[in-house]
């Protein structure tokens, strides 16, 4: 009887791991799929020259990148952009990022003083 409660034991344990890996698998599965999703959207909101900058962006500063992207995504979808962006205007829309970025974060120091 208590190999038999071993045997069990053991393998509740193996079962544990197995479904905590299983789980983890469906996570990043899932986040793939949101990545991939995303990389979709940005090919029908941006030219070539512009995914290329973006691309480059996210090498270096990924959540301004990223802050970029869910501008493109929330502007799109609201005014239904009947084109593609291209990159002046994609340089256009970064600098309007960065300007708004700036007076909020000068607006947060402010309020912390």
């Amino acid at each position: 009887m208590e190999k038999l409660d071993f045997s069990q034991a053991a393998q509740n344990a193996q079962a544990i791991p197995h479904n905590q890996q299983e789980k983890q698998m469906q996570e990043e599965a899932k986040r793939e799929g949101i990545l991939e999703a995303r990389r979709m959207t940005m090919r029908t909101l941006l030219t070539v020259d512009a995914q290329e900058r973006l691309n480059r962006i996210s090498m270096v500063k990924p959540e301004k990148a990223a802050q970029i992207e869910n501008y493109l995504m929330q502007t799109a979808f609201r005014a239904g952009r009947s084109h593609k962006m291209d990159d002046a205007e994609l340089k256009n829309l970064i600098e309007l990022v960065e300007a708004k970025g700036q007076r909020l974060g000068h607006m947060q120091s402010h309020m912390l003083a």
